[in-house]
């Protein structure tokens, strides 16, 4: 019974830990001016954010040091009218531990993804 209510403290308290790691690298995203410079872009087009940023945890890992992640953090946008098109902006953003200074972000895409055209 010990072993059930530590293995699922652990669990509860690893949920938790990710949770906050992927609010923490959505809140770099939004922060970082290059990401702000993409959607100044992409509304200059005329294109529209369909939804709020996702990420997905891509590596991650504890040491003495702390832990430290890499998430992918989207945001995508839509044309206006007929045969619409959809562009994301996406960036690789690093979480490290807060003695080794802010999280890191690198915007690697502003681009069309697919078209969303009608037949």
């Amino acid at each position: 019974m010990i072993n059930f209510a530590v293995t699922l403290f652990v669990l509860t308290f690893t949920f938790q830990a990710l949770a906050s790691e992927r609010e923490e690298a959505i809140e770099a995203f939004l922060s970082s001016k290059h990401v702000k410079q993409a959607f100044v872009a992409q509304k200059a087009k005329g294109n529209v954010a369909t939804d709020l940023p996702e990420a997905a945890q891509l590596a991650g890992g504890c040491g003495f040091g702390g832990c430290e992640y890499k998430y992918i953090v989207t945001v995508a946008f839509t044309s206006q009218g007929s045969n619409n098109q959809m562009y994301a902006v996406a960036a690789l953003v690093h979480i490290v531990p807060a003695h080794m200074g802010k999280a890191r972000v690198k915007v690697i895409s502003a681009e069309k993804v697919l078209s969303l055209g009608t037949n």
